[in-house]
């Protein structure tokens, strides 16, 4: 199910803070990923929809409905 930019960005936002806090602290590619996820999607309609698709590799695409285009890939842990 799609989902919005901007519920992406609420969820993507508090644990990037949460991370730069030191509340929590997962593995440097997660905390990459974050950061490099939550510049991606400011750069975009907030309205605009984002479906995840999960690759065999287990690993999670976030990709923008309208174009295809991939905003982030989560690294499967």
């Amino acid at each position: 199910m799609a989902q919005t930019i901007e519920h992406f960005l609420d969820i993507y936002r508090v644990r990037l803070s949460c991370q730069e806090q030191g509340i929590t602290n997962p593995p440097d590619i997660i905390k990459t990923f974050t950061s490099n996820f939550v510049r991606e999607l400011e750069l975009h309609d907030k309205l605009e929809q984002v479906e995840i698709v999960e690759l065999e590799s287990g690993d999670k695409e976030f990709i923008l409905v309208g174009s295809g285009k991939v905003l982030g890939k989560l690294p499967a842990e």
